[in-house]
């Protein structure tokens, strides 16, 4: 079957009859106005007819769903944002004498507006934090990539979760954000984690540097006995002349008292950092590489010690040349942040 033509408008069908009233044969106008003879002659057939060029608005195919029924749609989709278009077909035929098929409902929810979507991760900065963010920025930008961010130690700790659903699927009308838990709260259904770790872990622009994995909750000592054991190591390698920076984010250990004190007997400099900045730090793609690695090889982990051991040879296996371009990112990381008036950056 040939592909449907587009209806001509009233005005041409109007256009049609009165040049037949002037007259021009069916044949002639089909030449004139640069339409098929079939087209022309049936509009003239319809006009003799009905005596009137327009078109005859059809009926349609009735409503399969009344108002009321698209309200009680709508609503069982947002009472459970978790459920899948499998459960809402049939929890909405439960109790329906006449069923609907699944092409029906998805036309009536793209009517409705609703869609199925991943919630967003990333929440939205409000503008305190976003002028921090650019402020920062503006600080740094002259700082070049020679003469201090190959300085940079960077560090972060990171909670690490095997069969943990990070992508979540709700139910969104088109004019809801990207983020918003308040509509589905924490999806029970997302917690299958069966082994995590947490880990400390730092890198250089010369190569990764300690990984070590620590307790839940680390407090002021404990973060300072981390320091002790595996960043003064990284600074012997790589910064044997001590000239270095080291980069921690604004967790509450990292500016307790004692920590303070420490970093600054030990002559330890600090780079000040704005709040809410994950994708400034590159260590956090080092983060995400292990976990989609994990993610790969997760069927072949069957304990505790299982997983540690893999995120350790994940670490180590690392490429040098890996972390060189993610110190080499850096700038341009700094710029996307201002072009993007301090906003998350795809980073």
């Amino acid at each position: 079957m040939g592909r449907k033509s587009k209806d001509l408008s009233n005005e041409e069908r109007y256009t049609i009859c009165k040049l037949h009233d002037c007259g021009m044969n069916g044949m002639e106008i089909s030449r004139a106005v640069g339409k098929p003879k079939s087209t022309v002659y049936s509009i003239l057939s319809s006009f003799q007819k009905t005596k009137s060029h327009k078109k005859k608005t059809g009926s349609g195919a009735k409503e399969k769903l009344s108002i009321r029924d698209q309200r009680s749609l709508s609503r069982l989709i947002k009472s459970n944002r978790l459920l899948t278009n499998n459960a809402v077909l049939s929890q909405f035929n439960e109790f329906r004498k006449e069923k609907i098929c699944k092409r029906t409902l998805d036309r009536y929810k793209k009517k409705l507006g609703l869609n199925r979507r991943i919630s967003g991760k990333r929440q939205v900065l409000g503008h305190k934090h976003r002028v921090a963010r650019v402020q920062w920025v503006r600080a740094k930008r002259s700082l070049t990539l020679e003469n201090f961010w190959k300085r940079v130690i960077f560090s972060d700790e990171c909670t690490i979760k095997l069969g943990h659903r990070n992508r979540v699927w709700v139910w969104k009308h088109n004019d809801e954000g990207t983020f918003r838990p308040d509509l589905y709260g924490t999806p029970a259904a997302a917690k299958l984690t069966r082994y995590k770790v947490n880990v400390w872990g730092c890198i250089t622009s010369q190569g990764q540097g300690m990984l070590k994995v620590t307790a839940a909750n680390i407090n002021a000592e404990g973060y300072i006995k981390i320091l002790d054991e595996c960043l003064w190591p990284v600074v012997l390698k790589f910064f044997p002349g001590g000239e270095f920076v080291f980069q921690e984010d604004n967790a509450p250990i990292h500016k307790a008292r004692s920590v303070k004190e420490y970093m600054k007997n030990h002559h330890v400099n600090v780079l000040t950092w704005p709040a809410y900045s994950p994708d400034l730090n590159p260590i956090e793609n080092c983060w995400a590489v292990i976990k989609q690695q994990l993610k790969r090889e997760q069927h072949l982990i069957s304990s505790q010690e299982d997983l540690i051991a893999r995120v350790h040879r994940i670490w180590s296996d690392l490429p040098l040349g890996y972390f060189k371009n993610l110190y080499k990112s850096i700038p341009h990381r700094l710029r996307r942040v201002q072009v993007l008036k301090g906003h998350l950056t795809k980073y």
